[in-house]
């Protein structure tokens, strides 16, 4: 595996020669190895033109699906369950096989019993009070809505938080930099 300070100086090699096969003789003159591919080459100097470096990049991953478009969906076959999948997909603006998945799922089980539900709904519906879940663990806090907004007006104020007189990050930008290029 070749590390990236070995990256960068191929690409700063490239830069001088303008030629990867003289890049390819330069490092293994100084490194004494298999020089890397030219493509790699290549492609690392695009990705620092690009990107600025030669890091690796997060990649994506698999797409997640919000719970608004799993309730569209749900809606969607409550109001006609024969719909077909082709049809269902291009109304809610969601791949077929998305489709077929949350079509195929089972709602979770309640957890909480009838009348549990309706006292819930209650209090979540009286503006006095607020129902948060709490920070830690999988419990329900109520709070009466005026302690709620003290308890946040609490957090926002000076000593917590203070306005910077300017935009930090040209200056982390700059230190890391600089330890990146000590590594």
């Amino acid at each position: 595996m070749i590390t990236v300070q070995r990256k960068v100086q191929c690409v700063l090699w490239l830069a001088k020669f303008e030629s990867v096969t003289l890049v390819r003789r330069e490092y293994r003159s100084v490194f004494n190895e298999e020089p890397p591919h030219e493509n790699n080459i290549r492609r690392w100097d695009k990705q620092l033109k690009e990107t600025g470096s030669l890091l690796k990049q997060s990649r994506p991953g698999r797409p997640s699906v919000s719970n608004d478009t799993i309730e569209a969906v749900r809606a969607s076959y409550l109001r006609s369950p024969k719909k077909s999948v082709r049809k269902c997909s291009s109304y809610v603006k969601v791949r077929q096989e998305s489709v077929r998945i949350l079509r195929a799922s089972k709602k979770p089980k309640d957890n909480l019993s009838g009348a549990e539900r309706k006292a819930l709904r209650a209090l979540r519906n009286n503006a006095d009070l607020t129902v948060l879940p709490a920070d830690k663990g999988s419990a329900t806090v109520v709070l009466s809505t005026d302690d709620y907004n003290g308890k946040t007006r609490a957090l926002l104020e000076a000593p917590t938080y203070r306005l910077l007189s300017k935009d930090p990050t040209e200056a982390v930008e700059r230190k890391t930099n600089l330890l990146l290029k000590k590594s």
